[in-house]
């Protein structure tokens, strides 16, 4: 049966060489267009739109600055906390050309550009082993809702560095089911360094560990005495150098916070935790968890954030084709929860929402949910 470009079964008219090599070529001139779209959206006027440079941004200017003066360092206390992997990629382009804010605008842009890149190949190396055609094309609408997403676009147009955790997210995942697909060791040890490196731009990059953690635990238990076994126990040695890989990886910024201060780990966290009852006197702490979800997940399609910084005062995260889209792949997600695929990406958007959950500064809090772009 057809099923549009990307049949499987060549006409019998078309060798398979020639089969393929269509398909190939159908494959990767729409990726490229998609790639030309999101370029075009990311770098188009990098300086001008938005025209403010914003606090953030200065924030990381100077962390970079006084890198290029005094060395690199692992972590700033500046600012409540800042990791500084986004800081040292500009002090290296401040090497290159001088202290320019357009420095920090084309970093977080590529970083951007590129998360729709490794976004498809990820979404394609997922679902790959249970559909290959079809793959491809939840990998081609994927890109292209990453490519006109709004609310992507207003992060990564701004040079901040929760911008970088989208790529190395991604990366993380797609290194990972490479791995499953494979059965090839080496993929795990890079997913566990990515993972490792993720740590370094965003506080909610720590909540990605537990996606994978989380994962393997409820796929164990949906596949308990079931052929075939689980990813688990299938997998566990190569889990076991995913995580000595990631551990090797973040050990300098983990020194910092086990010896030189422990202080700094907690500490931008315990001043807006939905559980610091400082924060939350008003009322108990399940009370404001409650709010706070409700809040988030109603920004998603009703009411976004207020703060001009992050977003069009109230606009919601999705538009409605973006929503529709989004509850359909929940549906279907939860309807084949048992094949892994779905499953991950369920324990994802949920994982990941927590950073946005746990907080009760600004509800909803679209940067903090960076992570299920």
């Amino acid at each position: 049966m057809a099923t549009g470009i990307l049949e499987h079964n060549p006409p019998k008219s078309e060798t398979a060489a020639a089969h393929w090599w269509r398909i190939l070529t159908a494959e990767w001139l729409i990726f490229a267009l998609i790639m030309l779209v999101a370029i075009f959206f990311r770098f188009y006027q990098i300086t001008a739109i938005p025209a403010e440079f914003n606090f953030d941004e200065w924030a990381d200017s100077f962390d970079a600055l006084d890198m290029i003066q005094h060395g690199p360092k692992i972590y700033s206390p500046m600012n409540n906390g800042r990791e500084m992997l986004f800081a040292f990629l500009v002090s290296l382009g401040f090497r290159l050309v001088g202290p320019q804010d357009v420095v920090l605008r084309l970093i977080a842009a590529a970083a951007g550009t590129l998360a729709i890149a490794a976004g498809y190949l990820l979404t394609r190396e997922m679902f790959r082993p249970l559909a290959p055609a079809r793959a491809r094309w939840i990998a081609a609408l994927t890109s292209l809702g990453m490519a006109v997403s709004f609310w992507e676009l207003l992060h990564i147009r701004m040079g901040r560095r929760h911008t970088l955790l989208p790529l190395l997210l991604s990366l993380t995942f797609y290194f990972l089911w490479r791995g499953f697909n494979t059965g090839r060791r080496w993929w795990f040890v890079l997913s566990g360094a990515v993972l490792g490196l993720s740590l370094y731009t965003y506080p909610s990059a720590r909540f990605a560990p537990v996606v994978i953690v989380f994962f393997f635990a409820v796929q164990a238990a949906v596949q308990w005495r079931q052929k075939p076994p689980s990813l688990l126990r299938r997998y566990w040695q190569e889990f076991a150098l995913l995580v000595l890989a990631s551990v090797v990886v973040f050990a300098p910024l983990g020194y910092y916070f086990l010896v030189v201060a422990p202080e700094q780990f907690f500490y931008r966290v315990n001043q807006i935790s939905v559980f610091n009852t400082d924060s939350t006197a008003e009322q108990p702490p399940a009370a404001s968890l409650g709010q706070s979800v409700a809040g988030n997940l109603l920004g998603l399609v009703w009411r976004g954030e207020e703060d001009s910084l992050y977003n069009i005062p109230g606009r919601p995260m999705f538009g409605p084709l973006m929503f529709a889209a989004f509850v359909l792949g929940v549906g279907v997600s939860l309807a084949r929860f048992r094949r892994p695929p779905y499953l991950f990406v369920l324990v994802w958007f949920v994982v990941m929402m927590l950073p946005a959950f746990f907080v009760t500064d600004r509800i909803p809090a679209f940067k903090r949910a960076i992570g299920i772009i």
